[in-house]
Order: structure tokens, then sequence, then C-alpha cells
């Protein structure tokens, strides 16, 4: 009712687990930076984060990406049906203010946007 939502951060890195994902309202399954960068470089990469992105979809969640950096990573996350991403090929970590006024600007990419 508030308008927040969860987000299970890091997914496939040490302590994320499927287990959370019972105990815990989350909205978005999250995967960590190494998973992106292995599913556009590998076909067990790739599988892995289409299983995950599909355990999000079965539980009613998004799969949002981190780290993405490549256009290729991107292109690789749409296949896999990825709902989000977001990564240095969006934008690099700016000041409050920058980022404020991008977003003034109207230059945000939106989720899954062409970069």
């Amino acid at each position: 009712r508030l308008g927040v939502r969860l987000a299970l951060n890091n997914f496939g890195n040490n302590r994320a687990s499927f287990y959370y994902l019972r105990k815990f309202p989350f909205h978005v399954i999250k995967l960590d930076r190494r998973l992106t960068q292995e599913a556009s470089a590998t076909a067990d990469g790739a599988d892995l984060a289409r299983a995950i992105i599909q355990v999000a979809h079965v539980f009613r969640m998004k799969g949002l990406a981190g780290g993405v950096e490549t256009t290729e990573q991107l292109d690789t996350l749409r296949s896999l049906a990825c709902d989000d991403a977001q990564g240095y090929l969006y934008c690099h970590p700016l000041p409050s203010e920058a980022a404020t006024e991008l977003l003034r600007r109207g230059q945000y990419l939106g989720p899954m946007a062409s970069a």
C-alpha cells in the first residue's frame, strides 16, 4: 500500500537462496553481476540466467539483471525474457544532484531501453 517494492539482491551469489523466495514478499529477483556476464559468455551461463528469470516469473516476480555493461549482454538478457536491467551500459553512478538533473531533462533510459 505504501508503494514499496522489495528486491532479492545478488541472486545466485553466496547467501541468497530459494528459501528467501518463500519467506519474504519480494517483487524482484536481481541476478548477480557475475551471472549477467556469464549469461552472454557461455551456454551454461545463459541457461542458469534463464532458469533464475523463469523462477522469478513462476513466483510472479520480475527478473532484473545487475551489472549490464555491454549491448551483447543486454541482447542476451532480452532473449532470456529478463524484465529489467541496470549497469554501466545505462549510466555510471552519479551524485544525487546529477541524477536528478538527468531525470529532469528526460534523459533517463528506462528498463531494458535501447542503449
